[in-house]
């Protein structure tokens, strides 16, 4: 049978003036979304219940069977939406997913993680659905949230690879904030053993050009005009067990401007890939690590995380000494000034801020040094494995 698939990180930022059009693009796309060319649709940063409530309705004759991956505060962001039966669904995660007092980046409130579906296919075939949206990159000069990207990557390459084996083919697709030469996406693909569909339909070289170029592209009337960064970071991956022959028939990008208007879609182009499924009994598996190459990045990406956790150690002492000044100032503040009309704003904001020390001290960092260092072993068992 055949297959079509899209995915679109939709820019569904709800902050204020974080977001251009958003109600107006969102719109857009669940009418898009509702012609119902695609088999199965993979959308990202639908940040709100209200939102993906809008688009559900809108898309479910198209698409009668969806789910809605929620987590942490404000959600993953992370949907799906299929023209065949979803079985079964689970979430799962990440462990390292960003800091909570970095209120302009917003991950960690959005709790990110892969959301899996398992769907039924004509044929008797069983699929499973990822969607995922990993940490963003803020900063290309001092990336402090690699070993997150990282270990996000060894994460959902080993959820998938224990997670796919009941069923006949598995499709990853999303917004992984990784373009192709990045450490994180090749140890992704290595320890899972799933193809990119863009290169294995364009070829190698795809990765060398600008053709696939996802986000910041030229021509996106959101892309910035002051810095723009072309990266392709949204994909479809895909791969499947023995038995089972999958093979990609065409992968492009999709929709562009909304029809009528001057602004595209979203700040991210869509990609779109077809796939024919056919059994057979001679074919192997295409899922499963490729041992060679994982040894390798494996072992490059030991001293990113071995950084990661001596970073997080070195940040708890910091704010350690954050909290001894804000003591000491309390403790002035206090006994110098008292509870008047200086004294009283400076006691509650220093309160206050005690509180979001000790917070990230015993909980957010603790938290963070124990995820990467799960990471950490993970891998190091691995390559104790393979020796």
């Amino acid at each position: 049978m055949k297959l079509k698939v899209v995915t679109l990180n939709c820019w569904g930022v709800f902050t204020p003036l974080a977001c251009e059009k958003r109600h107006e693009r969102l719109a857009a796309i669940a009418d898009v979304m509702s012609e119902g060319e695609n088999d199965i649709v993979f959308l990202q940063e639908i940040w709100t219940d209200g939102d993906y409530d809008k688009i559900r309705k809108k898309m479910l004759k198209s698409y009668p069977h969806s789910q809605y991956f929620h987590s942490n505060l404000i959600g993953s962001g992370c949907c799906i939406f299929s023209r065949y039966p979803i079985e079964e669904t689970f979430f799962y995660r990440y462990a390292a997913n960003g800091f909570p007092h970095r209120l302009q980046h917003g991950d960690w409130f959005g709790g990110k993680g892969v959301g899996m579906a398992r769907i039924r296919l004509p044929g008797d075939l069983t699929l499973a659905c990822y969607v995922t949206h990993l940490h963003a990159q803020y900063s290309r000069e001092k990336d402090e949230y690699l070993p997150h990207r990282v270990s996000q990557a060894h994460e959902l390459s080993t959820f998938l690879r224990l997670t796919s084996a009941g069923a006949d083919a598995a499709l990853l697709c999303g917004d992984l904030n990784l373009s192709p030469d990045t450490l994180g996406l090749r140890l992704l693909l290595a320890n899972s053993g799933l193809k990119d569909a863009w290169v294995e339909h364009a070829g190698a070289a795809a990765c060398e050009d600008k053709e696939g170029v996802t986000c910041d592209r030229p021509g996106n009337s959101f892309t910035s005009k002051l810095k723009p960064f072309p990266e392709r970071l949204d994909y479809v991956l895909f791969g499947s067990t023995a038995g089972t022959r999958i093979d990609c028939l065409d992968c492009r990008l999709a929709l562009g401007k909304v029809p009528g208007q001057s602004y595209n879609y979203s700040d991210h182009e869509a990609v779109q890939a077809e796939f024919e499924l056919t059994r057979s009994v001679t074919q192997p598996a295409i899922l499963g690590p490729n041992l060679a190459a994982r040894r390798d990045l494996l072992t490059r990406c030991l001293p990113v995380m071995q950084e990661g956790v001596s970073a997080a150690k070195r940040d708890r002492i910091y704010f350690a000494g954050c909290l001894l000044l804000a003591l000491v100032l309390l403790f002035c503040a206090s006994n110098l000034l008292g509870a008047g009309f200086l004294g009283l704003p400076i006691i509650v904001a220093d309160s206050i801020y005690i509180f979001f020390l000790v917070w990230t001290i015993i909980v957010v960092k603790q938290a963070e040094i124990r995820a990467m260092t799960n990471t950490l072993h993970g891998m190091e068992r691995l390559l104790a494995a393979e020796d």
